[in-house]
């Protein structure tokens, strides 16, 4: 996407490329390896993209976002640490130009701090083996109701 946006933004000298990571780009996550990794992708190639354009206008951002209230993360409900995405969509596009690159609301800050200190490698294995055996649990009760 950028290849395709980027010759008409320097053509115009100014533009905006926001890229969309995750706070799982934070450290390495046994048993999300790939998930992990491309997510710290996004922020090197945003951060890389933000210093070769930003003397030719265009404005490069990173966001991490923690956890969002969406079908996709299956949680319904805005809850303190799920929070709002439309409230979360504006929270992030105030950023834009402030930083180059955010978790987009103080929320998601907190969670970044706390995957800081408590996801060291000792820890991260044992949690995520929970949460990989909870997830295959469902998924398997999932595929028993559909036969």
């Amino acid at each position: 996407m950028t290849h395709l946006v980027l010759p008409k933004m320097l053509e115009k000298k100014k533009g905006i490329i926001v890229n969309i990571a995750s706070i799982a780009n934070t450290r390495p996550l046994p048993l999300m390896t790939v998930y992990s990794s491309t997510k710290q992708f996004v922020l090197y190639f945003s951060t890389a993209l933000q210093t070769e354009y930003k003397s030719k206008g265009i404005i490069v951002q990173c966001n991490s976002p923690g956890v969002v209230a969406t079908p996709l993360t299956g949680i319904r409900r805005v809850r303190w640490w799920a929070v709002d995405p439309v409230a979360y969509g504006r929270s992030s596009v105030a950023t834009i130009g402030l930083q180059h690159h955010t978790n987009g609301c103080l929320t998601h800050v907190f969670q970044k701090k706390m995957v800081e200190m408590l996801l060291g490698q000792k820890t991260a294995i044992p949690m995520l083996n929970i949460r990989r055996k909870y997830f295959l649990k469902r998924q398997s009760e999932k595929q028993k109701k559909e036969h």
